[in-house]
């Protein structure tokens, strides 16, 4: 009688655990937005990334808008390093350019400890940074100071709405 217990506790113990791990799959398992075609992730190349002091709070609560076109795909907001600090710029619905690829913010440590940001790039299909595409709708947070920590308000310079992103210059390469 012990025995098939624990057998059975186990077995129910295994099955709540399956459960819950596969509801995390499910609800955790991505976007049901249409996303931009992503770039394969390379090494921070010099000069396409600026050393910042301190990394970017998490990122904020979007409200997403209806998709305007069928052709639309969805860039998550992010974080834009202003000089000073951080700016949050919404996410956006857009038609990307025919063959790109997006790779979307990173940061990355140096060999001695630096932080260097690199901001979201589009690509095209020989892999040069080009211009981003212009939204066509944006979504909406609330204007609220970022939180690090449970008890700590960062100030956060105020949101914006993106624009068309310029191709990152070739000369600091």
């Amino acid at each position: 009688m012990v025995v098939s217990r624990k057998v059975h506790g186990r077995g129910r113990r295994q099955r709540v655990v399956l459960g819950i791990a596969l509801a995390s799959l499910v609800g955790c398992g991505g976007s049901s937005l249409p996303g931009p075609e992503y770039a394969a992730p390379a090494p921070v190349k010099p000069g396409e990334a600026t050393e910042v002091p301190y990394p970017p709070p998490p990122a904020r609560v979007e409200f997403i808008p209806k998709l305007p076109r069928s052709d639309a795909v969805w860039v998550d907001g992010e974080w834009t390093w202003t000089g000073r600090r951080w700016a949050w710029t919404y996410g956006r619905w857009v038609v990307p350019p025919a063959l790109s690829t997006y790779a979307p913010w990173r940061t990355a440590r140096t060999k001695d400890g630096a932080l260097l940001f690199v901001p979201g790039t589009w690509y095209d299909a020989k892999g040069a940074p080009i211009a981003g595409p212009a939204p066509l709708a944006t979504a909406t947070a609330r204007e609220r100071d970022a939180v690090s920590s449970p008890a700590e308000a960062e100030k956060a310079a105020p949101s914006q709405v993106p624009a068309p992103f310029p191709a990152p210059s070739s000369e600091s390469n």
